[in-house]
């Protein structure tokens, strides 16, 4: 029986160097041949390797097998939607949303649990797998506060989605180590505080959705470093003061909706050099002074919404300029004088609304007539519309027209 029991315990060993060996490079190897049994319990202190009864040997590249039992445990795994896989013995890649770096490799590249009604806290051992580089979560039932630290060890992260969830508390400033993050979709969930300055060191992020928190206090000027954004949404939060006018540095921007807060101060001129910019939406804040003639540079342009601020002075005639425009929403502000014929050069516009402004005064312009507009508000100002025959002609052909009197 003892003889049996040696051989057996040889056999387990054996197969234990060979699977050390065959993760070693051709110098360790070998040193492995000359001096096998010192090294053997050297390596053996190195890989995270598991012998089975009968011999087996597991080899694991890294622990995130455990650290994904973890997730499991912390976000109530067996009440999932889907766990096909979760805590079998297969490897990890057959276990449902779990994306390894190789075949055989036991580092996980990609986590994909969206949806999957996870419930509980964000599962911090996520931190722990140092090779992920798309982590979703998004459209579950986590709760409470993100880990403040441990995001260093995400060195690869290029995707971080925990959108509509129900987390709380602060934005990590420890975010900003995520060296290789592209995209932040944190949106609709219950986060408070600041933006922090530190996601200006996140130079390769492509998308920051923010919105629908209850985040507060100003935008920081450090966003104006990341220069390959292209969204940047902020909606429906609490952030105040000025709109920084080094968001004009984020060149390849397409998208920046900062709706519904409590923004004040002018509108930068320096939004003028977003020359991709196809999106800009500023509306329901508290923002004033005069609309930037520079927006009348961006050619891209197809909505402009800065309705239900503060705004004052004339509307600018640069926005003739904006080919294509789709969109100019300009109501319910302070602005004044006549509406610019240059607007009847806009071919794309199908709704403009210059409504709710008192100063606007004078005749609407005839060259309105080019345009195709499907709505038109511009009720409650002292414009008229001419009597002209055409002018009237045309204005009847608009689906949805909110207007004022005819000129005397």
């Amino acid at each position: 029986m003892i003889a049996i029991r040696n051989r057996r315990e040889s056999r387990a060993i054996l197969a234990l160097r060979t699977a050390m060996l065959s993760t070693l490079g051709p110098l360790k190897r070998r040193l492995a041949v000359l001096v096998p049994s010192a090294f053997m319990l050297l390596v053996a202190c190195e890989q995270p390797l598991e012998v089975r009864p009968g011999g087996r040997v597991l080899q694991r590249l890294s622990y995130d097998r455990r650290h994904l039992e973890l997730v499991y445990r912390d976000t109530k795994g067996a009440e999932w939607d889907r766990s096909d896989g979760w805590l079998s013995e297969d490897p990890i890649g057959y276990w449902y949303g779990v994306h390894p770096s190789g075949i055989g490799n036991e580092q996980v590249l990609f986590l994909y649990l969206g949806e999957n009604n996870l419930r509980g806290g964000f599962p911090a051992s996520v931190l722990q797998m140092t090779k992920l580089a798309r982590l979703h979560l998004d459209r579950n039932r986590l709760t409470g506060g993100l880990p403040l630290l441990g995001w260093r060890n995400l060195s690869d992260l290029k995707e971080l989605v925990l959108d509509q969830n129900q987390l709380s508390g602060p934005i990590p400033p420890r975010f900003g180590e995520l060296a290789s993050l592209e995209k932040l979709y944190v949106y609709e969930n219950n986060l408070s505080g600041p933006i922090p300055p530190e996601l200006g060191d996140l130079t390769d992020l492509i998308v920051l959705s923010i919105e629908e928190n209850q985040l507060s206090g100003p935008i920081p000027p450090e966003l104006g470093r990341l220069t390959d954004l292209e969204r940047f949404l902020a909606w429906e939060n609490n952030l105040i003061g000025p709109i920084p006018a080094e968001l004009g540095n984020l060149t390849k921007l397409t998208q920046l909706i900062l709706v519904d807060n409590a923004l004040t101060g002018p509108i930068p001129a320096s939004l003028g050099n977003l020359a991709d910019l196809e999106l800009l939406r500023l509306d329901d804040n508290q923002l004033s002074g005069p609309i930037p003639k520079e927006l009348g540079r961006l050619q891209d342009l197809t909505v402009l919404a800065l309705y239900w601020n503060s705004l004052s002075g004339s509307i600018p005639r640069e926005l003739g300029n904006l080919a294509s425009l789709k969109e100019l929403l300009v109501q319910g502000n302070d602005l004044s004088g006549p509406v610019p014929p240059e607007l009847g050069e806009l071919s794309e516009l199908t709704r403009l609304s210059v409504g709710w402004n008192p100063g606007l005064a004078g005749p609407l312009p005839m060259e309105l007539t080019k345009l195709r507009l499907k709505l038109f508000y511009w009720v409650n100002t002292g414009l008229c519309a001419p009597g002209d025959a055409a002018f009237q002609a045309w204005l009847a052909t608009i689906e949805d027209h909110r207007g004022g009197p005819t000129c005397p």
